[in-house]
């Protein structure tokens, strides 16, 4: 049997994210439904033990995977770049007021400068004799090649296909020839799952109608934004479910920490099984996840599947479109917390999610995804097969 090698970041397991759900759940239905034998690797030594494995799976374009492509091609290897890609600035912006002064975002005043900080950033870095910081032409020059070598591209959705070719300097005609949109998915054993999962504490097995969100504590996911936009409502219980994986971030936990205990009512829970957070997402009344960039928000997926009320930022920070949460749910603008406190309260009054479970499913499911990437496998293997 053909092998297909995963190339991850490092730490996928030891920082679960998203893409460690999507990676893990992915190479689980393909395995399960077409045998395709699937070893996941993020270092040379783990490649090295594979040299019969016919096709090469790229998740993400960061530097240490890219560096795979032209070793894959010296073997006559296909290669497969999942780009889970979207448009950092305001990722990196924020970041860099966090880490350098400590300031947050939190005023829409503070979206007109993103494009100075940034330019003055990248200025510093080039005094530095920095030359591969986001895109710099090095940043922008190793993607294009890394995309314009590659045999198969997936996209998590159009409107990613459309930055990434934006983004890269790439002819969109050309690159949609070897395109094939994987959307990130759910997977309906999951949401399906009616064991009454036990809730870690006591105080949520008691709450209803609460405010949810299910991500990483770091400041692109905005959980301070959240907080501030309902500080002067404490009777909505707010509950945080996410680990802070990144000690750079401590700064911003801890002035989440300290909101929390000013406003009361908010409950920090910490990274649980994937498995175990549907209950939530059944319990809670709205999702919110306003991120400064999602190349799709797993976990507003997985709420909006559950019956949950969603609210996601605008289009320019998450692929609203393709994944219909501007239908289904609810949209605002990250940088306001007055934006994001409407959002909410639309939310709990007027209800969009009247998504058609089976129809949707059938988009965004395991196994769909794995039917596309098996046929999307085919048209690149040698013999037309994997098996």
């Amino acid at each position: 049997m053909k092998k297909v090698i995963f190339i991850t970041r490092s730490d996928l397991f030891e920082v679960p994210g998203g893409d460690t759900t999507q990676v893990v759940k992915t190479k689980e239905f393909l395995e399960n439904k077409y045998g395709v034998n699937i070893q996941i690797c993020s270092s040379l030594n783990e490649y090295g033990k594979h040299p019969d494995a016919e096709i090469v799976h790229i998740f993400d374009m960061r530097e240490d995977n890219l560096k795979f492509i032209d070793i894959a091609k010296d073997k006559g290897q296909k290669v497969a770049i999942s780009t889970i890609y979207w448009d950092l600035t305001h990722a990196n912006y924020v970041n860099f007021l966090m880490l350098k002064f400590g300031i947050f975002p939190s005023s829409p005043r503070f979206y007109k400068f993103k494009d100075l900080i940034f330019k003055l950033s990248n200025l510093r870095k080039i005094l530095t004799f920095k030359t591969n910081y986001y895109f710099s032409k090095k940043y922008i020059k190793k993607r294009q090649e890394a995309l314009n070598k590659a045999d198969l591209i997936l996209p998590n959705s159009y409107e990613e296909l459309e930055i990434v070719c934006n983004h890269f300097n790439l002819n969109i005609d050309e690159i949609n020839k070897k395109t094939v949109v994987v959307p990130n998915a759910v997977d309906i054993n999951l949401t399906d799952n009616n064991s009454n999962t036990d809730i870690n504490l006591k105080e949520i097995s008691q709450l209803k109608d609460f405010v949810l969100q299910v991500a990483r504590i770091e400041p692109i996911k905005n959980q301070l934004n959240l907080l501030k936009s309902l500080m002067d409502v404490p009777d909505i219980p707010i509950v945080f479910i996410g680990a802070l994986r990144n000690k750079r971030y401590k700064g911003y936990f801890k002035k989440l920490k300290k909101l929390a205990d000013i406003r009361g009512n908010v409950y920090l829970i910490d990274q649980i099984d994937h498995e175990h957070v549907f209950e939530y997402y059944k319990r809670a009344k709205v999702h919110v996840l306003t991120s400064f960039r999602e190349s799709t928000g797993l976990s507003s997926l997985e709420a909006l599947i559950s019956g949950c009320e969603i609210v996601v930022a605008e289009n320019s920070y998450v692929p609203v479109n393709y994944y219909e949460f501007d239908k289904y749910g609810h949209t605002s603008d990250p940088y306001d917390p007055k934006s994001i406190k409407k959002a909410v309260f639309k939310a709990m009054n007027e209800t969009k999610n009247f998504v058609n479970k089976e129809d949707y499913l059938q988009r965004f499911s395991y196994e769909t995804v794995a039917d596309k990437i098996f046929e999307a496998y085919k048209s690149i293997s040698k013999q037309g097969v994997i098996v």
